[in-house]
């Protein structure tokens, strides 16, 4: 699972870039969460591709199973 304190920077940066679009410019829209905060990739889809293929590992918690042991489940 992702680790807090990266999903707080990511959050934070994901608003940063937001910060000067119609998305917030105060229009309601189904892009939009409870709190009027877009849902949306505010970056390049290069980006996109980018950081899926190359995801910083440091940012999850990691727990690696054995093969013999059923997965965790919850």
């Amino acid at each position: 699972d992702v680790k807090p304190q990266a999903h707080a920077a990511f959050n934070a940066a994901l608003h940063k870039q937001m910060r000067n679009t119609v998305w917030v410019s105060g229009c309601k829209s189904w892009y939009q969460d409870s709190r009027g905060i877009p849902i949306l990739w505010p970056w390049t889809p290069r980006k996109f591709r980018r950081d899926l293929a190359r995801p910083n590992w440091s940012d999850f918690n990691l727990r690696w199973a054995h093969a013999e042991e059923p997965a965790p489940v919850g």
